[in-house]
C-alpha cells in the first residue's frame, strides 16, 4: 500500500477519534439561551406608533387585534376575549348550522381568550417561546408589523419562517435578498417573501391580498438572512467555542400597495434603519452574558 496513503488514513482516524472524545467529553456550555428577555419592540420608533397585537386561536375566526380595539373589553385577570367570538356566543340561535359549526369548535368562553401569538405559531412553536410583536402606524397612512421571535433550549423555537406563513394559509410565490443600508457603513441582508393570501368577504367573494414579509436571524455576534447559515453557526459554535447563545429571528410584514407595487423597498428602507438601533442595544447586553454558564435545569422565561 502506498506509504503517504498509510500516513494520510492514520492522521485522519486520529484527528477523528480527538475529534468524538473533544466532542463527547463533558463540557461547559456558556451563553444565556434560558434566561429571561429582556428585550421588548418600543412603543414609539420617531414617529412609528406601536401597539401590541393580539390573535384569537378559534380555527374558524383567527382574527388579530391591535390594543387600541381592545382597551374596553379587557377582563379582571388582563385577558381579552375575540370580539367576533363573544359576538357570536351571545347571538348565535341554538340549533342554527351557525350555532352547531361556532359550537362544535368552541366549548366555553376561555376557549376564544386572546394569545400573543398566531395559530400557525401555536401549532409549530414551543409553548414558552418568547415572542415580541407590535403594529405600526405611521401619520402618512404606512402600517406594517414587526416581530422578534427568540431561541431557547428547544431546536424549534427557530425555524424557516415559510413553515409559519404556509401554516397560516399563505401561498408563497417568490423569495430574494434584499440589502438595507443601515448607515453609511453598514449593510444588512435580509430575506424577502413576497406572499398572497385568500380571505373570503362577507359577501361570500374570495379576495387575495399581496404582502411582503421581510427576515433576518441574529445573535449577540453574528447575523444572516439565511437559515443555513444560522444553522451552521450553531453548530459551529457549539461544537468548538462552548458557545449557545440566544438566536432571534426579526420580521417586518406588511401589505402591498396595488397603486405601488415596489413601494415596499421604500417601507423596508425607512423603517429598518430607525429600528436597528434598538436591536443593537439588545444584543450589547447580551454580548455581556459571553461567558455566563448556561444552567439547562432552568426554566425559560418569556
Amino acid at each position: 500500500m502506498n506509504k503517504k496513503l498509510i500516513i494520510y488514513a492514520v492522521i485522519c482516524f486520529v484527528v477523528t477519534v480527538l475529534a468524538i472524545a473533544y466532542l463527547g467529553a463533558p463540557r461547559k456550555i456558556y451563553g444565556d439561551p434560558t434566561g429571561k428577555v429582556t428585550f421588548d419592540l418600543p412603543e414609539t420608533i420617531d414617529f412609528y406608533k406601536g401597539e401590541q397585537v393580539w390573535h384569537c386561536h378559534v380555527k374558524q375566526c383567527a382574527r388579530s387585534y391591535t390594543q387600541s380595539e381592545l382597551n374596553i373589553t379587557e377582563n379582571a385577570d388582563n385577558t381579552y376575549y375575540c370580539l367576533d367570538c363573544e359576538e357570536k356566543w351571545n347571538t348565535l340561535e341554538k340549533g342554527t348550522k351557525q350555532y352547531d359549526k361556532f359550537h362544535a369548535e368552541v366549548k366555553e368562553k376561555s376557549d376564544f381568550i386572546l394569545k400573543d401569538r398566531s395559530v400557525g405559531e401555536k401549532a409549530l412553536l414551543p409553548d414558552n417561546t418568547p415572542i415580541r410583536r407590535r403594529n405600526y402606524k405611521t401619520h402618512n397612512g404606512t402600517q406594517l408589523t414587526a416581530t422578534v421571535v427568540f431561541s431557547g433550549i428547544e431546536r424549534g423555537s427557530i425555524h424557516r419562517p415559510q413553515n409559519c406563513l404556509r401554516a397560516a394559509g399563505g401561498r408563497i410565490f417568490n423569495e430574494h435578498t434584499h440589502t438595507i443600508n443601515i448607515s453609511k457603513d453598514k449593510k444588512l441582508d435580509i430575506h424577502i417573501i413576497n406572499l398572497a393570501n385568500s380571505y373570503t368577504t362577507a359577501a361570500g367573494k374570495t379576495e387575495v391580498i399581496n404582502s411582503i414579509y421581510a427576515y433576518w436571524f441574529f445573535n449577540p455576534f453574528k447575523e444572516t438572512e439565511s437559515h443555513s447559515t444560522r444553522f451552521m453557526y450553531t453548530l459551529l459554535d457549539g461544537a468548538f467555542l462552548n458557545y449557545r447563545p440566544r438566536w432571534a429571528y426579526m420580521s417586518v410584514a406588511f401589505n402591498v400597495d396595488p397603486n405601488n407595487p415596489e413601494g415596499w423597498k421604500t417601507t423596508l428602507q425607512d423603517f429598518i434603519p430607525r429600528l436597528y438601533p434598538y436591536l443593537e442595544e439588545y444584543r450589547k447586553q447580551e454580548r455581556a452574558k459571553r461567558w455566563v454558564e448556561t444552567n439547562f435545569e432552568t426554566t425559560e422565561e418569556n
